[in-house]
Order: C-alpha cells, then structure tokens, then sequence
C-alpha cells in the first residue's frame, strides 16, 4: 500500500478502509509505504522496494498520481503493469488511458464535493437546515466503464 500524508484525514480512512475490506483475508500481507500522494515519492519508493527484491502480487495507491508512478517503476524494471493488479483513487484522465490500455486495474472517483458544498452553503445563508453528514458517492472505475465515466479532474 502507498500512502498519502498518514496525517491527513484521507489517507487515515483510505487506510482504515482498506484494512477493513481485507480484514478476513488472513492470507493477505500488507507492506505499507508514505509516498505522501506524490508521483516521485511513489517511484522512489518502489525502486526502493524492487532493489531490495521485494515482490508484490497487487499494488494498492492511495492516489492515481502514486499508482503513475509505480508504473513508471514497472516498466523501467522491465515488469508490464498489466501483470500487477494497481488500484488507485482519484481517477485521473491519465488514469482513464491505463485502465483502458489493462495497465492499471481499477481507481474510484473522488468527488470534489465543491458541487455539494456550495448547496450547502446556499441552504445555511437561505435559513434551511442542512445535516450534519453528507455522503458524496465515490464510484469504482474498470476497463468496463471507464469509457462512460468522466475523469474527475
């Protein structure tokens, strides 16, 4: 797992999370890196790694710009991406173009919110009560739907 800045509120629930889903999957060892959601923290890192002979069987970027990177490293490294399942998250246009090439596996939207977050505001000047929690859907993108789905920057 690369990891955006551990101090941040992304990176703690994209961790938690991910530590979650794969909680039953005892076979499952995690080797967790900060890469601080940068492409060159991310190369560096995983050169690191491939130079200590660390082997991987999927890669999990806690940012598409880290999952960039790593397949920057593969393919230096003579390693196709497409043989190492990458998830990220963002889903960059850049992202788009390796899901639909089978060089990344998958990425999830992150919304902006900014759409949400100006209702809300408009709601609070206009005396309307607003909730306390608004969840603004995430969507998992693979080569089957990455065509109908917009990159999200």
């Amino acid at each position: 797992m690369l990891q955006g800045i551990p101090s941040t509120t992304t990176a703690i629930n994209r961790t938690n999370g991910f530590k979650f889903a794969i909680q039953n999957h005892k076979n499952i060892r995690v080797t967790t890196k900060v890469a601080n959601y940068s492409r060159v923290e991310a190369i560096h890192v995983l050169q690191e790694l491939l130079q200590k002979g660390q082997t991987f069987d999927a890669i999990y970027a806690q940012n598409d710009a880290m999952a960039a990177g790593t397949r920057v490293v593969l393919k230096r490294a003579g390693i196709n991406p497409a043989d190492i399942p990458t998830v990220g998250i963002d889903y960059l246009p850049e992202t788009r173009t390796a899901i639909l090439n089978g060089e990344q596996l998958a990425s999830f939207t992150y919304p902006t919110c900014g759409k949400a977050g100006v209702k809300v505001a408009m709601d609070i000047l206009n005396g309307k009560s607003v909730p306390r929690y608004i969840k603004v859907d995430s969507q998992l993108v693979t080569r089957e739907n990455a065509e109908q789905i917009e990159p999200v920057y």
